[in-house]
């Protein structure tokens, strides 16, 4: 039975969606199979023209009692976030959306169509229910991280997911900060990039000052994504990026994931489900640490549990992975920008203390990986420079 055909059958999916009890080894293949056919029409509409009214009940497009089809409408979600980005000037049409559809549509009114629905999805609350799933899914798979047992695999996909959706989100929204948008421009400068490149995008090549590579995401988010932000970052840098702002709860979230990695990070080998959710994790921490409301009450949490964050930043800012290394140095520059803007010199100090100690113990071995954490310490040593009294009286000096 050809893909398009099986997409059809709703029966079939449901049959799918419902095997998320049965052993790890049948939710995989279960999962697998789902990902070649292509994309059921019924959830797709439901997805895009379900939140046309207001009132909306957003547990039926987003059910967090089920996990398969909650992960299969996330990934339609995520797909929006990608597809907004593509220039008509390349590509004449979504042959998969007009299938799906049912409708030959062209690639503007298909990114109109997504494009409102984003709109309708932060105004009438779909993006706070959001974050309310990935609240209860970062406690539920913190408290059973010692035990991998029951962090199944549909669930780890399910929270990377989660993720990277309200990371792109929040990360878009921070643009109405005119500390984010130039710390991103003098990253793009660290790094050599163009800031209108979007060749660069669609590449997903990394960077440091010591090669000649190029990294499209930076600040933005985990090396899996490919996409350049520009779009999105208009869309809600007014009012409903002061939206999606006020729908995290920032001291909760940021207390989750600071639990989540200091478990993540007594792990040894990990799969690359549990990479992708460590590395979207702490570049959502740092930027709930630096642009919170209450940002000051989270840092004296943070500090009082820094031998933890210490581990934490010094396994990503000294790894073997080039990619991991810049997602750490440039959130950890962008969390010191935001600190100098608010004149949050405590915190300041502390990093620059653990810098400077990390540097001076350093071996041969670590110096191989170090280029990224001396971008980040030359930073920090701008801000010292600038601000030498701002120092004096600091614990961590």
């Amino acid at each position: 039975m050809p893909r398009y055909v099986l997409a059809h059958q709703e029966n079939l999916f449901n049959t799918i969606f419902y095997l998320q009890d049965l052993s790890d080894e049948i939710a995989k293949e279960a999962f697998e199979f789902v990902n070649v056919i292509t994309t059921n029409p019924i959830i797709y509409k439901q997805i895009m023209f379900g939140g046309k009214k207001e009132g909306i009940k957003w547990e039926s497009q987003l059910d967090d009692k089920n996990i398969y089809k909650l992960i299969y409408s996330l990934q339609i979600i995520e797909s929006f976030l990608e597809d907004i980005e593509i220039s008509s000037e390349n590509i004449d049409s979504f042959s998969n959306e007009e299938s799906i559809l049912g409708e030959t549509t062209s690639l503007d009114e298909i990114k109109n169509r997504k494009i409102d629905w984003m709109k309708t999805f932060i105004s009438q609350n779909g993006f706070t229910y959001l974050i309310k799933i990935l609240e209860n899914k970062l406690a539920e798979y913190s408290h059973n991280t010692k035990n991998r047992i029951e962090n199944s695999l549909m669930s780890k996909i399910c929270l990377d997911l989660l993720l990277k959706i309200t990371r792109i989100f929040f990360s878009s929204s921070l643009n109405k900060f005119d500390v984010y948008r130039k710390t991103n421009k003098y990253i793009n400068s660290l790094r050599g990039l163009s800031l209108s490149s979007t060749e660069v995008a669609s590449t997903g090549e990394e960077t440091s000052t010591n090669d000649n590579n190029q990294n499209p995401e930076l600040l933005q988010g985990h090396s899996s994504s490919k996409i350049d932000q520009s779009v999105l970052e208009k869309l809600f840098i007014g009012d409903l990026g002061d939206k999606i702002i006020s729908s995290i709860n920032y001291k909760a979230n940021s207390y989750n994931l600071l639990s989540l990695l200091s478990n993540l990070i007594l792990i040894p080998l990990k799969t690359n489900e549990e990479n992708s959710i460590f590395e979207t994790s702490f570049s959502f921490l740092i930027g709930i640490l630096g642009f919170a409301p209450e940002a000051n009450e989270i840092e004296k949490k943070l500090i009082e549990a820094k031998d933890e964050f210490e581990k934490i930043s010094l396994f990503g800012l000294l790894n073997k992975d080039s990619s991991t290394r810049i997602l750490f140095s440039n959130s950890l520059i962008t969390l010191c920008a935001a600190c100098q803007e608010n004149k949050r010199f405590d915190l300041l100090s502390y990093l620059f203390s653990f810098t400077f100690k990390i540097i001076t113990g350093m071996g041969a071995e670590q110096e191989a990986n170090s280029a990224e954490l001396f971008d980040f310490f030359s930073s920090l040593f701008e801000i010292y420079l600038s601000n030498p009294k701002a120092f004096e009286n600091s614990k961590f000096i």
